[in-house]
């Protein structure tokens, strides 16, 4: 998580007006390009850590998606959790 933190900060920077009016995306760099997919509990955990952060500023609303291979089979199961839009 301490990557996910790192990229973070400059977007966090920019003050929560800003940020509310984004939308966020993650995915795994071992996921890019790859077909490969996180559980969605590793999917979880670092949408949970991002939302956490965003709540801290103030943006809480800002939707995040999980970008990395999202497929029928998976769609579901990724969507079920908490902190992934």
């Amino acid at each position: 998580l301490a990557v996910i933190e790192r990229q973070l900060k400059p977007v966090l920077a920019l003050g929560a007006d800003a940020v509310s009016r984004m939308v966020l995306a993650y995915e795994p760099v071992w996921a890019t390009g790859a077909g490969r997919s996180a559980s969605p509990e590793q999917a979880q955990e670092v949408h949970g850590a991002i939302r956490a952060a965003l709540r801290a500023l103030g943006a809480g609303q800002v939707q995040v998606l999980y970008g990395g291979s999202v497929k029928a089979a998976n769609a579901a199961s990724l969507s079920a959790m908490t902190d992934i839009d």
